[in-house]
């Protein structure tokens, strides 16, 4: 557990590596002054990929033409009616995200609520392994801290980052 020494703002955050290039990082912060806080738990990854952008996935809800913006389709049938993603893109090539890697977050989503899928360059900061890297990643707003939710968020969290990242290699004009 490490704890910043910042007057104003109250930080909390453990990371650890989970396999060769993969992050668990859960982070806490309270600014007493301002009242605001954000807890968030997750894993982390580098991914290789031609252009910077910013993507976000949720699990598709009635109510996302509303809450979401720049909302984007695969062009995948079977994952654009599971996932709503949000991408600073024109388009999201098919074989990034397809019915498999749908279906993995699909089941996530059952342990681990709610979760979104994130693409973002230098997203975490503390994790000197991903400055200035495109990130991928999965990222919950609260905390996980029992070991059965962990095990249960990482072993299939790695295996969707892991795939992503092979999708990403073979299309690489993504």
């Amino acid at each position: 557990m490490l704890s910043p020494n910042d007057p104003v703002l109250s930080t909390k955050f453990v990371r650890f590596k989970v396999k060769e290039d993969t992050w668990f990082y859960a982070y806490d912060s309270y600014a007493s002054k301002t009242f605001t806080s954000k807890t968030t738990t997750g894993i982390y990854s580098p991914i290789e990929l031609d252009s910077e952008f910013e993507l976000k996935a949720y699990k598709k809800d009635w109510f996302d033409f509303i809450l979401r913006k720049n909302k984007m389709k695969t062009g995948n049938r079977q994952a654009d009616s599971k996932l709503t993603i949000t991408c600073t893109e024109n388009a999201i090539p098919q074989t990034l995200i397809t019915k498999g890697e749908a279906e993995i977050f699909e089941k996530l989503e059952e342990l681990v609520s709610p979760i979104f899928l994130l693409i973002e360059k230098d997203y975490i900061l503390t994790i000197e392994e991903l400055k200035d890297k495109m990130v991928v990643g999965l990222e919950v707003n609260g905390w996980i801290y029992k070991e059965i939710q962990i095990d249960n968020f990482i072993d299939p969290g790695t295996t969707l980052l892991n795939r992503l990242k092979r999708n990403a290699r073979a299309n690489d004009s993504i």
